[in-house]
């Protein structure tokens, strides 16, 4: 009971507020309960999901233990509860939070052994005394109870609370909806000159900037560059919502990010562009992996601008150590133009404002393979940028060296590099399992593109992964996707864990996974909206039912 109702007291005291307006203002802040009821139909779903029926039975219990037998006389359990904070006129804050109630006084009633007091004043509210002497007030309005931390607020209360929501209480459990327009600009302009003051002063800082002029301009640029892409964010951001839900039909956790720009600025264009994303990498995302992602999209130019600056201090501060640290200026002249020609290559790719690449983690009983393909600027550059590193290594002597087999096969505009790293009779005997007598890695560079394969079949993987991706290049995918298979993580610990109890505990976890076969995945994705972006993270009901069973067990061995 106290986590239900006391975060409500607690809002309204934190917030401190006492002066109200003659026309109400619009909350910056919501949150959303979808109610005890709600609650209470997802507890119930959750036990027969993992075979434990006594979760919500336990649950009453808790709250009967609470309220000291009294449960929760006088809340209208079958409608939602929420909150909201607002603006002041003096650049504050004043909020309220609101349940719906059937009979006041005796909810009052249950609240009265978590607080130190509750005084009935003569306009129909109550008073409640925290333990610490912070002070709430709470009165009812239309079937409403509103609870804040000043009287005075709940003057201004909504007679029909639910309309500051938006419908939150309808899509999601538990939600906060974030609505930085709403914010007066006065008040963004003096979150925003603090960021500026905190960076500035961080600059100040940075002793190693006083040595290096060049550097402490590059990380100024940075900075400069990084204060107007938030600048553009809080200018430009409408809303963002953060919910959780229950998806009881698909039986799946789904927990939302809704991203949402004002209509007609930089930031609503670039994420509106996303709708047409489309990725030279879907082959990349190989059915049945333990791991895949993928991104791609634009990136938006405050952004751009603000990494540019990253790439920047890169440069400046590898060729600052390059020339500290190497001897001879030959080599020095060597190593400064092959750093200087990667950072042309990653400022170019950044320039371009194009994200598009794909990931994969195949694990097998007897092997792991993974392979990446990715977007540069200029993949033929890299590519001599890398052979003229191994010509430097084998002018130096380097063993190692020969093991690289250069222009070993090629495909469709790629050319393919390999290395074979032997394992020696010390290496551990599980990495000898999964890798063979060698380790193989495999590099490929494309006109635009840049590979990587390490594992078993690493080349051929490659090759295949590539030819798969070249009958999917028209396709419109979402911008982002990745997912993860627990069942097969715990199944490959289990089998190479670095200690006993390390494997024993990952063998557990697949075991209980087994009963929910391709039923066990945690998936992250992101689609285009009308000028925002919804991710949302999904977690598959194999793992809700994991998470139950190993709920109950621990219960039974605390019984024992």
């Amino acid at each position: 009971m106290k986590k239900l109702l006391l975060p409500f007291v607690i809002l309204a005291v934190l917030l401190g507020a006492t002066d109200t307006w003659a026309k109400p203002a619009k909350p910056v802040v919501v949150t959303s309960f979808a109610g005890y009821d709600a609650l209470m139909n997802d507890v119930k779903f959750l036990g027969k999901l993992s075979d434990t029926p006594e979760l919500a039975i336990t649950v009453d219990f808790v709250v009967k233990m609470a309220t000291k037998g009294k449960g929760l006389a006088g809340l209208d359990t079958a409608r939602p509860w929420g909150g909201a904070i607002l603006p002041k006129k003096d650049g504050n804050y004043e909020g309220y939070g609101f349940l719906p109630v059937k009979d006041l006084k005796k909810l009052v009633e249950v609240v009265k052994p978590l607080v130190q007091s509750v005084e009935e004043l003569d306009n129909g509210a109550f008073k409640l005394t925290t333990e610490d002497g912070e002070v709430a007030y709470i009165r009812e309005k239309g079937g409403w109870a509103f609870i804040a931390a000043g009287v005075e607020v709940l003057g201004n209360v909504p007679a029909d609370p639910l309309t500051i929501l938006g419908g939150l209480e309808k899509e999601y459990d538990l939600a906060v909806r974030f609505n930085l327009g709403n914010v007066p600009t006065a008040m963004r302009d003096e979150f925003l000159a603090g960021i500026k003051t905190g960076i500035e002063e961080g600059l100040r800082e940075q002793p190693e900037l006083k040595e290096s002029k060049a550097l402490k301009k590059a990380v100024e640029g940075f900075s400069k560059h990084t204060f107007e892409f938030f600048k553009v964010l809080i200018d430009e951001l409408d809303h963002v919502t953060l919910g959780w839900s229950l998806d009881q039909k698909m039986e799946k956790i789904v927990m939302d990010a809704v991203i949402v720009a004002k209509k007609e600025t930089e930031l609503a264009r670039s994420v509106d562009a996303l709708e047409k994303a489309t990725s030279d990498f879907g082959g990349f995302l190989v059915p049945g992996a333990a791991m895949t992602a993928r991104i791609s999209g634009t990136a938006p130019k405050s952004k751009i601008a603000a990494v540019e600056g990253l790439v920047d201090i890169f440069r400046v501060a590898a060729l600052q150590a390059a020339a500290e640290e190497t001897d001879g200026e030959t080599e020095k002249k060597i190593l400064q133009k092959l750093l200087n020609d990667f950072s042309d290559v990653i400022e170019k790719t950044v320039q371009s404002a194009k994200i598009d690449g794909a990931v994969s983690l195949l694990l097998e009983k007897k092997s792991l393979t993974m392979i990446a393909g990715g977007y540069v600027a200029d993949g033929y550059a890299l590519e001599k940028l890398m052979k003229d590193m191994i010509e430097i290594a084998k002018e130096e002597g380097e063993e190692d060296v020969d093991l690289i087999k250069l222009d070993a096969d090629k495909l469709k505009g790629v050319r393919f590099h390999t290395v074979s790293v032997p394992l020696d009779e010390e290496d551990d005997e599980d990495l000898k399992k999964l890798f063979g007598k060698t380790l193989d890695v495999a590099v490929g560079f494309g006109k635009q593109s840049v590979y990587l394969a390490a594992g078993r079949n690493a080349l051929d993987s490659l090759k295949r992964a590539i030819r798969e991706s070249a009958l999917q290049t028209s396709e419109v995918v979402p911008p982002l996707r990745a997912s993860i298979s627990v069942a097969s993580i715990c199944e490959f610990v289990a089998r190479v864990g670095e200690t006993e109890e390390e494997r024993w505990e990952a063998a557990k976890v697949a075991e209980l996974l087994a009963d929910s076969p391709g039923k066990d995945h945690v998936t992250l994705t992101a689609r285009p909206i009308s000028n925002g972006v919804h991710y949302r993270l999904e977690v598959e009901p194999g793992l809700l039912r994991m998470f139950g069973r190993m709920v109950a067990e621990a219960k039974e061995e605390e019984e024992q």
